[in-house]
């Protein structure tokens, strides 16, 4: 039928039997056959090994039952190309028909480009922020390199002199373990890694992502307030990427600051429940009403052209909705914004 040709999106029916009676022109395109090459076909046979027993057992199961349960009429799964290439497939399950002439039919997407573009623009956020603070903290390890290389010289020049040998010995340890601490963060913000899912005590890991912004200069001269009702609660989760979410959210609310100006952290217990809020609030220019609405849309920013991508707020709603938590933002015009993230509180049990 014209629809079946005019689709955008590939369309696959299948029988009682899961051989393919209906495959159309999008479908051909991507899978890389043609529709005669599949007719006749399992539906299976598109698919990786790993997964084609399975895909057999259900679709004879949904066949037997006539039944289609909402958790499996929508779900992404890994397909194969003709030439062997595997790619993400975006499905969409609808039954049609009833008896013998019973079909599960699919509508079919192709994500591998949509998938690659989000890849893209998280990479050029990451970027884009690495780069900011890799600036400020090297400007910051040349503001302690140059008291290293001046005492340096004094105790070059004054060998003898104890109690100056003594202070220099005091001032270049306590230098070096800054230098320290900046190198370690430059080699965490260029760093990729897996997930790696631990128990985190919350407040340790939000003070040290604040602590390495105020040596950064990004919140360098704001005034830091901590009010911490369980500084001992634990949260499961990725150390880098929630260091991520509280980065991202503490560097808007120093901008919005014009990086001078207070910034509250305050965790709290929700009432009846197993979870642990962050509120972080800040006393910058606040978000207008008719905005917030807005503020997790990609690409959207209420900062200067070239201060921000407007990738970071939809980042931080991905990985605090990865994490099973949530995240709200509440602000006023003139007053400031509070972003409060909610995490599962972890139960070593």
């Amino acid at each position: 039928t014209n629809f079946l040709k005019s689709a955008r999106d590939g369309i696959v029916s299948v029988d009682r039997q899961g051989c393919v009676v209906i495959f159309n022109e999008a479908a051909a395109r991507i899978f890389g056959y043609q529709r005669e090459e599949v007719l006749g076909r399992h539906a299976w046979d598109f698919l990786p090994e790993v997964y084609r027993e399975k895909c057999a057992k259900e679709l004879h199961r949904i066949m037997e039952t006539g039944q289609l349960a909402d958790s499996e009429a929508n779900f992404e799964i890994e397909a194969r190309r003709k030439h062997g290439e595997l790619f993400p497939l975006e499905i969409s399950l609808s039954l049609s028909g009833s008896g013998d002439y019973l079909l599960i039919s699919a509508v079919l997407r192709d994500t591998s480009e949509r998938n690659m573009l989000q890849r893209k623009l998280i990479d050029a956020e990451l970027k884009s922020h690495a780069a900011l603070l890799a600036s400020s903290i090297g400007h910051e390890i040349n503001n302690l390199a140059m008291p290293i290389l001046g005492y340096g010289e004094l105790l070059t020049d004054n060998p003898r002199d104890e109690n100056l040998v003594r202070k220099c010995a005091e001032m270049l340890i306590n230098q070096s373990r800054f230098l320290g601490t900046h190198a370690k963060n430059l080699l965490s913000l260029g760093k990729p890694h897996a997930p790696d899912m631990r128990p985190i005590v919350l407040t340790e890991l939000l003070d040290r992502t604040t602590n390495m912004l105020v040596i950064s200069s990004m919140l360098k001269h704001c005034h830091i307030v901590r009010e911490y009702e369980d500084a001992k609660a634990m949260v499961f989760g990725d150390v880098m990427r929630l260091e991520q979410v509280f980065r991202n959210i503490e560097t808007n609310a120093a901008h919005a600051m014009d990086r001078r100006g207070t910034l509250t952290l305050r965790t709290t217990r929700t009432q009846g429940s197993s979870y642990i809020e962050v509120a972080i609030n800040d006393t910058g220019h606040g978000i207008p009403q008719d905005k917030l609405a807005e503020i997790f849309v990609p690409f959207f920013t209420t900062k200067a052209e070239g201060e921000g991508t407007g990738l970071g707020m939809s980042i931080i709603k991905e990985c605090v909705e990865q994490h099973k938590g949530y995240i709200r933002v509440e602000s006023q015009v003139g007053a400031g914004t509070t972003v409060t993230v909610g995490l599962p509180i972890y139960a070593d049990k």
